[in-house]
C-alpha cells in the first residue's frame, strides 16, 4: 500500500467541466448546421431529429466530461495548500451556479408573473448568461471573503475576522442580486433577498464537499 496525496479533485473536475461543455456545444452546433435544422436557442422548435442530435451531443458532452476528468486527475499538485484553494474554489463556484440560475429565475417569474414567459423568451438568454457569470464571479469573490477572515482570525484579529466572515459574503450576495436584476431593468428585491441567503448556502455545502475531498486525497493504492 502507498499513500497517493497528490489528486487534486477540484482540478480534475474543472477540466473535464470544461471540456465536456465546449463538446457538447460544438457536437450539437455542427449537427444543427450538417442537418439543417435551425434549432433555436430556448429549443422550442426541436423536432425528432434535433431530440437526436441534442442526445448525441449529450452523450458526446459527458464521455468527454469523464475522459477530461480522468487526464485531469493525472496532474499532480504537491502543493497541499494549492490543491485545497482549488478544490474551494470548485466547490464555491459549482455550488453557486446550481443555486443561483434556478433562484434568479424563480424570482424573476414571480416578480413578472404573466409577463414571465414572454421576457425569457425575449431576454431568456442575457439573462441566464449573466447569472452564469455573476454566480461564478461572485462565488469567487465569497471563496476570497471566507480566506481572507480566516486568516486574520488566525494572526490573533478573531473579533475582526469573525465581523468580515459574517458580513463581506452578505454584501456579496447582495450586489450579485442587484446587478443580476439591475441589468435587466427588474425590481431589485428579489435579488438582494436571494442575494442574503446565498452566501449561506454556499458557504455550508462547500465546506462539506471540501473536507470529503481532503479526504479522498489521500486515497491508498494497492
Amino acid at each position: 500500500m502507498r499513500s497517493h496525496p497528490y489528486i487534486c479533485l477540484g482540478l480534475a473536475r474543472l477540466i473535464g467541466a470544461v471540456l465536456g461543455t465546449i463538446s457538447l456545444v460544438l457536437i450539437f452546433m455542427y449537427l444543427n448546421h450538417r442537418w439543417n435544422l435551425e434549432i433555436k436557442s430556448d429549443l422550442t422548435n426541436l423536432g425528432g431529429k434535433g431530440a437526436i442530435a441534442l442526445f448525441i451531443a449529450t452523450v458526446t458532452g459527458l464521455v468527454t466530461l469523464l475522459i477530461g476528468k480522468f487526464f485531469g486527475a493525472k496532474i499532480i499538485i504537491k502543493n497541499n495548500y494549492l490543491a485545497d484553494m482549488i478544490n474551494i474554489a470548485w466547490h464555491y463556484l459549482m455550488t453557486a451556479v446550481v443555486f443561483w440560475i434556478p433562484l434568479v429565475s424563480l424570482g424573476a417569474g414571480i416578480i413578472l408573473w404573466s409577463k414571465a414567459a414572454d421576457f425569457f423568451k425575449v431576454s431568456g438568454d442575457g439573462f441566464l448568461g449573466s447569472a452564469f457569470i455573476i454566480s461564478a464571479v461572485g462565488s469567487q469573490l465569497i471563496a476570497v471573503s471566507v480566506q481572507v477572515s480566516s486568516i486574520i482570525a488566525n494572526n490573533g484579529r478573531e473579533d475582526l475576522g469573525r465581523f468580515i466572515f459574517r458580513t463581506l459574503p452578505i454584501i456579496i450576495g447582495m450586489a450579485m442580486g442587484i446587478i443580476q436584476f439591475l441589468i435587466h431593468h427588474l425590481n431589485v428585491i428579489p435579488g438582494i433577498i436571494i442575494g442574503i441567503g446565498l452566501p449561506y448556502i454556499v458557504i455550508k455545502i462547500s465546506a462539506g464537499l471540501w473536507r470529503l475531498d481532503s479526504q479522498r486525497r489521500y486515497m491508498q493504492y494497492d
